[in-house]
């Protein structure tokens, strides 16, 4: 049922005028999904430093009742007195982390789902990702060979059983097919995208596997020619055109210690440390690519004390490595101060959310329109940014309507949902808490202090001061009520908002 037809629209307030290409808005079982296809699509106006002069507070919301990034505009006087039970005090004075960027992964089934639409909607689906319209994604992170995110179980070198030399190296059709024209597209679009890298398996050839579990781990004969693939692995992406500005030496690695079913691979702390000194590294540096960014762990939060330690004891990795970079799935159930222990502990180190998503391990889980799943990510986000996290990184851009394809059967939604049978594709809720964070707090912005007085069982915020003055304040509510809210900021006065149930409200000034 669609309830609300694709029109542009012109917001004027305070002598402004901005154009609003709003959400064509689709009702599912779910919730309310934005429809694009390849004439249309919905776009978020960036408000620029100089539309907020005089006073001007700009407002976004996105909603469970049905908001997409709507956009308010409203006129705050230097001394408006407070008008609310709950205030959130900005203290700018107060400066955490230099923030890094938002982001997503072009998995196989990812890049295959946006290639599997017409070219002029793929082009579409992209711009909302990378274009300057879009969100401005900073990151892409691109798995080296297969994953569970995969139509089939494969590594790189699989069937090339016994060849230590790489005499028959290649990457995989998936690479060329699907992966290097998306992230050429994407490239295309935003130039100065980071992407980074991250194996899940070695081939099994290379692998102890325990037949019980499945768990594996590298054979130590094996250590060098595996690194020597991973570096191909770059050298061929560049002949593509293709460079990366970080990666990772193992997705996942306690993984694969306990269950390898699908394409993953076990270490323990130290052996990894050492292979990667021994072994990956000589090899990136030997190849050129040693200038490039590496992060360690790249696995739940619950392993951040840790890994952290055995990685950053270690004086060569302390010298080499620049930040640490974490899953979500597990931060449920780890409290977010071991990532500000983390910091406390090596301060000169960054702190970036490298996967997540919701709707994993069932199949078909895709939940149209979900807002509760949209909540997840934005208390997700704001708890890590609050700890010293720089920046998020979802996990497929796209999937199709059984959260994949994926071999192993442990699907997962997504920002972005693509029917290709109908040549549409759906922006999920999720996708909007994405887009507050990503195309208002940009790379370079600092975080700074905030506080809820009033209302702290419901409200989550952070806030944020970008390089061009712009200031940022996010504002969830996990309320089933909407309430006034009031903003103060001692060098601008107070700002009386209006928030929904259920909600995230993105506001602006300067």
């Amino acid at each position: 049922m669609w309830i609300q037809a694709a029109v542009i629209t012109v917001l004027c307030c305070a002598g402004l005028c901005v154009a609003d290409y709003p959400c064509a808005k689709k009702a599912e079982k779910y919730g309310v999904v934005c429809v694009c296809n390849a004439t249309y699509c919905d776009y978020v106006h960036q408000t620029t430093a100089a539309e907020l002069a005089n006073k001007v507070v700009r407002y976004y919301v996105s909603s469970n009742a049905g908001d997409r990034m709507t956009l308010k505009l409203t006129k705050a006087a230097r001394q408006a007195s407070r008008a609310s039970a709950s205030t959130i005090i900005v203290d700018e004075s107060k400066k955490y982390q230099t923030m890094l960027g938002f982001g997503g992964t072009t998995t196989d089934s990812a890049a295959l789902n946006v290639k599997s639409l017409s070219s002029k909607t793929e082009e579409m689906l992209l711009k909302q990702y990378f274009s300057a319209a879009g969100i401005g994604y900073t990151f892409v992170r691109v798995p080296v060979g297969g994953t569970d995110q995969s139509s089939r179980k494969y590594a790189l070198m699989s069937d090339h059983v016994g060849d230590t030399q790489l005499t028959h190296f290649d990457l995989a059709p998936e690479d060329y097919k699907y992966k290097i024209p998306v992230l050429k597209a994407a490239l295309a679009l935003k130039k100065d995208l980071k992407l980074f890298a991250a194996p899940w398996s070695a081939p099994d050839w290379m692998k102890h596997i325990d037949t019980k579990t499945d768990a594996s781990y590298l054979l130590p004969q094996y250590y060098e020619p595996w690194a020597k693939i991973y570096t191909k692995f770059f050298q061929y992406y560049k002949k593509s055109g293709i460079s990366f500005w970080g990666y990772t030496p193992q997705n996942e690695p306690t993984h694969g210690l306990t269950n390898g079913g699908f394409n993953s691979m076990g270490w323990q702390a130290e052996k990894l440390l050492d292979w990667t000194l021994s072994h990956l590294v000589p090899n990136l540096r030997s190849a050129g690519f040693g200038g490039m960014e590496l992060m360690v762990l790249d696995d739940q939060r619950s392993w951040v004390p840790s890994w952290t330690k055995v990685f950053f004891s270690n004086s060569t990795m302390r010298n080499l490595a620049k930040g640490t970079a974490v899953h979500w799935y597990s931060d449920t159930t780890t409290r977010a101060t071991v990532l500000t222990q983390a910091h406390d502990a090596y301060p000169d180190k960054f702190l970036l959310y490298t996967e997540a998503c919701s709707g994993s391990y069932a199949k078909g889980d895709i939940l149209l329109g979900s807002w509760d799943r949209a909540a997840l990510y934005a208390t997700d986000i704001i708890d890590n940014i609050n700890h010293w996290v720089t920046g998020w990184v979802e996990w497929n851009i796209a999937v199709n309507f059984d959260g994949g394809p994926a071999w192993y059967g442990n699907s997962a939604d997504s920002s972005i949902v693509v029917d290709a049978s109908k040549d549409v594709f759906y922006k999920q809720p999720m996708f909007y808490v994405m887009a507050a964070f990503s195309k208002f707090v940009r790379p370079g912005a600092v975080h700074v202090g905030s506080e809820v007085k009033g209302d702290t069982a419901n409200l989550e915020v952070c806030a944020f001061v970008n390089t061009d003055g712009v200031k940022v304040v996010m504002v969830h509510s996990k309320s089933n009520a909407a309430e006034t809210v009031t903003i103060t900021d001692r060098n601008f006065g107070h700002i009386n908002i209006n928030i929904p149930a259920k909600s995230l409200t993105t506001v602006l000034y300067k």
